[in-house]
């Protein structure tokens, strides 16, 4: 679920173990000043958050910054692209 931490801003966090170790996950979403959102890290979706980003714009980008922080990527990009999204950039 995603909740609101400032303004523009939110974030939503889930249990991931890593090589037997509790680390956590957490998505990051920047609305942006035109209006498109930013997805930081993306999480394992669901149709809640999927129904909270529709709320708050658009998702025209989905950043993995690096190689630990993709593997829910084309889950998301798959529940954009169901949800009929308008197209964004990767």
């Amino acid at each position: 679920m995603l909740r609101k931490i400032d303004c523009n801003i939110w974030v939503a966090e889930q249990p991931l173990r890593f090589l037997g170790l509790d680390v956590g996950t957490r998505m990051t979403v920047i609305s942006l000043k035109n209006g498109e959102l930013a997805v930081i890290s993306p999480i394992k979706v669901d149709k809640k958050i999927i129904e909270q980003l529709k709320e708050i714009g658009n998702v025209k980008h989905i950043i993995a910054p690096n190689l630990f922080h993709h593997l829910f990527y084309l889950t998301l990009k798959i529940f954009i692209l169901k949800q009929k999204f308008m197209l964004f950039q990767v």
